[in-house]
Formats: C-alpha cells, sequence, structure tokens
C-alpha cells in the first residue's frame, strides 16, 4: 500500500510540476511572467530544505510518529493549494479550447470576460 501510494503521489507531483508553470504563464502579465515563474520555482526549492530539516529532526523520534509527523505535515500545503485551485481563474486557453472563446469576446457580462479581465486588470488589455 505504502509503495502504491508513493508511485500516485510521484506522478501526481510531476504533473503539477509540469502544469503549474504552464498555468501561470498564461495568466500572468507579460512584464512578470518570468519573475512568478522563479518564484514558483524559489519556493518549491526552500520548501523542500525546510521539509529536509522537519525530516531529520523527526529522525531522532522513536517509533510511528518519526515519519507520520513529516507526512502529516505535508499535507497542509496541498490542503491550502486545493482550496485555492477552486477560486483560481481558467486560463484563456482552456477557455478557447472548450469553444467559449466568442461567448467572452462578444457578451460583455458574462461570466469568462470578467474572469480574464479579473486576471489581467479591467482597463483595454485585450
Amino acid at each position: 500500500m505504502l509503495v502504491v501510494g508513493r508511485v500516485i503521489s510521484g506522478y501526481a507531483v510531476g504533473l503539477a510540476s509540469s502544469v503549474v508553470p504552464v498555468y501561470q504563464s498564461e495568466i500572468a502579465a507579460p512584464a512578470i511572467r518570468g519573475r512568478l515563474v522563479s518564484f514558483q520555482q524559489w519556493s518549491i526549492t526552500w520548501g523542500i530544505l525546510l521539509q529536509y530539516f522537519v525530516q531529520f529532526g523527526c529522525s531522532y523520534m522513536n517509533g510511528a510518529a518519526s515519519f507520520r509527523i513529516p507526512w502529516g505535515l505535508q499535507m497542509i500545503p496541498a490542503i491550502i493549494l486545493s482550496l485555492g485551485m477552486l477560486i483560481f481563474p481558467e486560463s484563456p486557453r482552456w477557455l478557447i479550447d472548450h469553444g467559449r472563446c466568442v461567448y467572452f469576446l462578444y457578451t460583455s457580462n458574462s461570466s469568462d470576460l470578467y474572469s480574464l479581465q479579473r486576471v489581467r486588470g479591467f482597463g483595454d488589455s485585450f
């Protein structure tokens, strides 16, 4: 069961590592795209460092808590990300792939146009 969980977790981390920078690049303004993706990688590196320290500290504990505490702490950012994804706007690529491009261009009060305006600003940025 542990091996199956690690395989699923590894697949999910690999998928997220490739999808998140693409999504960030699609919704970010051109002036900050590189900084945003770089900040994401920088944050991941700091997270890995902190997790190493937590695991090192827990290695001195006896019993099941020595590996359950790091696993439990890993769930905190995962839960925050999962809840945060509910309020993320759809990317322009997703809107076009689902045939909603014409809809948001010609309907001024559509939720898709509002989604793009919220990402790009409410001015003449189209």
